[in-house]
């Protein structure tokens, strides 16, 4: 496991993120139970997988796919 020390914006958003999809996934399991819940926590997993690989860029940036596992500098192709 690698500690990662996040700056002010990101870790604002990941925080935000985390808050939100946190409660999601309380309603969910609250109103159909953790073992009908299946959907709801793997939308959650998703949604933090993508806001820590891949969060929104700066308006004055243009997006970029994140590197995938497998691919290399070399390799990799933005569209």
């Amino acid at each position: 496991m690698h500690t990662v020390e996040l700056d002010g914006a990101q870790r604002d958003l990941c925080e935000t993120a985390r808050t939100a999809i946190q409660e999601m996934v309380r309603v969910g399991t609250t109103e159909k139970g953790f073992a009908r819940s299946h959907i709801v926590v793997l939308d959650a997993l998703l949604k933090l997988r993508q806001v820590c690989c891949a969060p929104p860029t700066r308006q004055d940036q243009p997006a970029r796919p994140s590197q995938g596992i497998g691919q290399t500098g070399a390799t990799a192709r933005y569209v």
